[in-house]
This record gives structure tokens, sequence and C-alpha cells, in this order.
């Protein structure tokens, strides 16, 4: 049985998640082999290919941390959730979680890995975390300051961004 977590004795639901845990942290210990002879090499490379053009970073950077967490270990749906979990309980919001598991549904499609429909599934955000907090004036001034050193495109970013609150990515 799952080591027992430090008061979840009394709560069923703190008691599944202390066995995920311990189950997920054991899957990483007997290093899960993937059926599929693909590097992860291989699996980036093609996972890039099928970005669209307009992707941003995001995209590429989260697959490339993944597949380096895992090593010499080919990358599974299975590490993916290991590897989403070690995250969670490091503080990542849900939503970060949500556009992880995401790109990571897309690396293992790209590359025709199945995913079992236990894997790979994100926790719905809720309303409290889809408020971002408003800049205080002292950090809108600081940007104001930093935009003269930068490019002109990051210039009118941040005019427009300012003006009309739009993200990089809807520009």
């Amino acid at each position: 049985p799952p080591p027992k977590a430090v008061g979840t004795d009394d709560n069923p639901r703190l008691r599944a998640l202390a066995a995920v845990a311990a189950m997920a942290k054991e899957a990483v210990r007997q290093d899960i082999a993937v059926t599929d002879d693909m590097t992860n090499d291989e699996l980036f490379q093609r996972y890039l290919e099928q970005l669209r053009p307009t992707a941003g970073p995001t995209h590429g950077n989260t697959a490339r941390t993944f597949l380096e967490w895992c090593g010499r270990r080919n990358a599974t749906p299975e590490l993916a959730d290991v590897w989403l979990a070690e995250r969670r309980e490091r503080g990542y919001t849900a939503g970060s979680l949500s556009t992880y598991c995401s790109i990571l549904r897309r690396l293992f499609t790209a590359n025709g890995i199945e995913i079992p429909r236990s894997a790979l599934v994100a926790k719905p955000i809720s309303d409290l975390e889809r408020e971002a907090k408003a800049l205080e004036p002292e950090q809108i001034e600081r940007l104001i300051r930093a935009s003269a050193s930068t490019t002109p495109l990051h210039q009118a970013h941040l005019a427009v961004a300012s003006v009309y609150g739009c993200r990089r990515a809807e520009l």
C-alpha cells in the first residue's frame, strides 16, 4: 500500500490524492517504458513540424522541458501525468497545468501515440483563478520606462495592449 500522507486519514479525497501521488512516484522509479521505438528527439521534431507557424514559444518550450525531464526514459502519457503532478505539487496554477496538458496531448497525438482515457485530463479552472490581478501604478510606470529601451515592435505591443487589453498572441 502507498505511504499515508500526514493528516489524510479522515479525508477520503486527500487519501485518494496521496495514493495517486505515491503511484506516480513509483511509476517514475520504475522507469516507465514506451512500446513505440521513437526517441524523444524524434517525438519533439515531429511535434514541431506539425505546430502552426503562429504557435507561441510556450508550446515548444513546454514540450522540450517535459522531454528533458524524461531523460533516458521514452516519453509516455503516463509519464506526462507524473510530470504534471510534480508541477501541481510545486504550486502551478490550474490554468498553467491545463495549458501544459493540452500541449502534451498534442505532442502525443502528433506522433500517433494513443492517450489512455484516464491520462492527461486537465482539472477545470476555477473562476477565482481566471481573474487576473490589475497591475499596480508603480508596475505600469516601470513598464512604460522600460519600453523606451525596447524595439519598436515591443513598444507597439505595449501601446495596443495598454489601450485594448489584448495579449501578444491576439495581435
